[in-house]
């Protein structure tokens, strides 16, 4: 069953077979696409998590419809309990997986491998695939894959996490559009991500805003680092970077590792310590101002980084183009389910896209990353480093 609420607040009960029943909570977009999270944890001591909502079209429920290059990224849980991120690239063409490379970071030890495997047929009614792997020539894996477009597909880990060694973990996979180079990063880019700190398990969060200028260069525009709640602005920087036909990405060493999905696109990990997870979107519409937030958006929260400071939330809002975000939500945290509606925010955009948000009684800004005058992200100055990401 599901409630379509006039404020935009709205709730869908499913009831399995053999689970259930199960309470999320969504909010919608223009498109009838969204953003949703579990919704009947109301001890503070059950589950929760969030990701995205999104409206599938059933003339691409075929494998026909699927056969190029794609691009995965996937965060979740190790068998052992560290956070497990892994993004990677590959081919299908006719169910059959080729060329298959990923880039791994579990608990802050970080790896690549190699892959093929097989995709079944496509369900017409569901859109559901069920997807084998064999990882580096001897390990194989299973998940299921749920067609949203001939661009897109949601999938998540379906093995036993106990006495396989396989992750549990869920995300995106997108059609690439390549080949790529060094000029496939080319002008101004948004960036955000979460982690575990690994220096002392704290939960992290970034953003930041990067000029590449197409030939393995890259200048720092704005960045801040959110640890437990601590909202750090960093100074510019230069960088390198690197992009191989396939579309991988090197960032410079140390630093994070992935594939580019399109121009300026992509997901990434962390070599490193910190398990980084993270998106790079192409940064379009500026210079900015005040009024590059405008009209009404749908939000959510990233997936949580753990369940004891996770809070997990869906938002709608409306901009007025001034500085003034009015917002209501559905969260759930350790306190138990809450709905808090008509929260009134100041903001103020900088015209690089950066900026700052804040409500009464707030103890600290968030800070704001215009990626888009239809799209952004905000970092709260929250335990668990949350991320909102906001979308027309």
């Amino acid at each position: 069953t599901y409630f379509i609420a006039a404020n935009g607040l709205n709730t869908l009960t499913i009831q399995g077979q053999s689970f259930g029943p199960v309470t999320f909570a969504f909010v919608l977009d223009a498109s009838a696409n969204g953003r949703i999270i579990r919704y009947d944890d109301t001890t503070g001591q059950g589950s929760r998590g969030s990701g995205v909502l999104r409206k599938a079209n059933p003339s691409a429920f075929s494998l026909s419809a699927l056969n190029g290059g794609w691009v995965y990224g996937m965060a979740g849980v190790s068998p052992h309990g560290a956070r497990a991120v892994n993004v990677g690239q590959f081919t299908l063409t006719s169910g059959n997986i080729t060329n298959g490379t990923c880039d791994i970071n579990h608990g802050g030890s970080y790896s690549t491998c190699s892959y093929t495997g097989t995709v079944s047929a496509v369900d017409p009614q569901t859109g559901r695939a069920a997807v084998t792997t064999t990882v580096d020539g001897s390990f194989n894996t299973h998940s299921a894959a749920y067609v949203v477009s001939a661009s897109e597909l949601v999938m998540e880990s379906i093995d036993s996490v106990q006495g396989t060694g396989v992750d549990a973990a869920a995300g995106s996979v997108l059609k690439q559009t390549g080949p790529f180079n060094n000029g496939s990063l080319n002008g101004l880019s948004v960036l955000y991500y979460q982690d575990i700190h690994a220096a002392e398990g704290a939960d992290q969060s970034g953003a930041m805003i990067i000029n590449f200028n197409g030939n393995g260069n890259a200048n720092g525009i704005a960045a801040d680092e959110d640890l437990a709640g601590v909202i750090t602005q960093k100074t510019p920087f230069q960088g390198t970077y690197t992009v191989a036909a396939n579309g991988a990405l090197s960032l410079g060493t140390g630093n994070p590792a992935g594939f580019l999905i399109s121009q300026n696109h992509g997901f990434f990990v962390g070599t490193g310590s910190n398990s980084i997870f993270g998106t790079i979107e192409p940064q379009t519409g500026g210079p900015f101002s005040n009024a590059s937030i405008n009209g009404t958006y749908a939000a959510g929260s990233l997936p949580p980084l753990d369940y004891v400071n996770a809070s997990n939330g869906v938002l709608v809002g409306s901009a007025d183009g001034l500085g003034t975000l009015t917002v209501s939500l559905d969260s759930s945290n350790s306190g138990g389910l809450q709905q808090k509606l008509g929260i009134i925010a100041n903001y103020s955009i900088a015209s690089n896209g950066r900026g700052t948000g804040e409500s009464p009684g707030d103890q600290a800004p968030s800070v704001v990353y215009v990626i888009s005058p239809t799209k952004f992200v905000i970092m709260l100055p929250s335990t668990d480093a949350a991320v909102l990401v906001f979308g027309h």
